[in-house]
């Protein structure tokens, strides 16, 4: 990514990313002061945010027209979902979800959303060390999305670059770009600063 737009995204999402890096729930894993339960709360967390967000991502991919070799993107919630699964967590299908997701209604959008989470890939391999003290050293059952992002983030990452440097080559789309990545991670902080199940949710 262009140091233009590495700065100004990084500058904009600042004050939102940190308090996203201050969830509880993520200092306590870092810390390793989380138990199972703890883990699994946060764990079905993503995996009901990404239920909403894999299809709009995919859904962007293909109504955009972005060639795989620009970017690629890796849907979550199935790692999610069978972490959860193999450490007992129940199951549920999202109906009607009234917490926040990003509007992704251009590829400029998609890049910024892009630019938000598959820059978290990065903070993953971090986090697959942590959930390995957790859970166990040989033990990849419970932390599969935190070990794709150890072999896969870096590339995961770049193509996210490339992606927002295709965009930022065009001054008409930084201003979309830039607000669908604070979207991005206000929604993150919400669904995962949660406790409850979102609206809607039923169990199975």
């Amino acid at each position: 990514m262009t140091a233009a737009a590495r700065h100004h995204l990084k500058s904009s999402t600042n004050t939102v990313h940190e308090r996203l890096h201050a969830l509880p729930a993520f200092v306590s894993l870092l810390d390793n002061t989380l138990d199972v339960p703890g883990y699994i709360a946060i764990m079905s967390r993503f995996r009901d945010f990404y239920a909403k967000l894999d299809a709009q991502m995919l859904q962007a991919c293909s109504d955009y027209n972005v060639p795989e070799q620009l970017y690629h993107y890796e849907p979550r919630e199935p790692m999610f979902a069978a972490d959860v699964r193999a450490l007992g967590g129940g199951s549920h299908a999202i109906v009607d979800v009234k917490y926040p997701v990003p509007d992704i209604d251009s590829v400029a959008s998609l890049a910024g959303v892009a630019y938000v989470i598959d820059g978290s890939v990065l903070g993953g391999m971090t986090m697959n060390k942590s959930a390995a003290v957790l859970l166990g050293e040989n033990v990849i059952s419970g932390r599969s999305y935190w070990n794709w992002c150890r072999k896969n983030g870096l590339r995961q990452w770049q193509s996210a670059l490339s992606l927002v440097d295709h965009c930022w080559a065009v001054a008409d789309n930084r201003a979309a770009t830039t607000e669908a990545a604070i979207q991005a991670f206000e929604a993150l902080n919400v669904w995962l600063s949660s406790s409850q199940e979102p609206s809607g949710a039923v169990g199975s």
